[in-house]
């Protein structure tokens, strides 16, 4: 059964680590209170409703609830305790997802790769140490998910000649890729279980 269409225009929930908070993008949907198309954040038990953005795309809250990463479309970084936003990249960016930790942000984005395809990167929340963790020439490499023990980065990679996206892991630092799904469909945007044990992909089937 199809959502209802207000609700169909609710898109990428990111629950807050304590659950006091979610945040969602919302395309024109008929909400109550009424509230802006965008990047929002909904605190529970209340009817507040903050637009951080009316073109954010893709929010990662910071693993210790203080900061929400998207897409604006550079990396931007809102910062709830000082009630500001800081765009971290000059440059488009996709999923960004925070290390166990919180000390840095992996993204994907087309910035720099010779044949145009999105890499993917490493950054500090304060915006230094941008870095280059991929292998360019080999297809595409997006949807990062760093794995709850801060040692792994599960994603989907178009390899060269391939017109379906695969599940990898690699080390936080690009080394040791593995793939781990070898199907003839499209699997993208894994995401790995609180204990590290397994991840969950969706498939797309032609």
């Amino acid at each position: 059964i199809p959502p209802p269409p207000s609700l169909s225009r609710l898109r990428m929930p990111a629950f807050a680590p304590d659950s006091s908070a979610l945040a969602f993008v919302s395309y024109g949907a008929a909400l109550s209170p009424p509230a802006p198309s965008g990047l929002l954040v909904s605190t529970f038990g209340t009817s507040s409703r903050l637009l951080l953005s009316p073109t954010g795309l893709f929010p990662a809250w910071s693993p210790d609830g203080t900061a929400l990463a998207f897409s604006n479309p550079n990396l931007t970084l809102s910062d709830f305790s000082s009630d500001s936003s800081t765009a971290l990249t000059p440059f488009q960016t996709y999923s960004p997802s925070w290390s166990p930790n919180g000390s840095s942000i992996a993204f994907a984005a087309y910035f720099q790769d010779p044949q145009g395809s999105r890499a993917i990167w490493l950054i500090h929340p304060d915006g230094t140490q941008l870095a280059d963790i991929s292998s360019h020439g080999m297809g595409e490499w997006l949807t990062p998910c760093w794995d709850p023990d801060g040692v792994a980065i599960v994603h989907a990679r178009y390899t060269a000649g391939s017109a379906f996206s695969q599940i990898y892991v690699m080390h936080s630092d690009g080394t040791g890729a593995r793939r781990l799904t070898f199907s003839g469909d499209l699997d993208y945007d894994p995401k790995w279980s609180p204990d590290s044990s397994s991840i969950a992909f969706v498939r797309q089937r032609p």
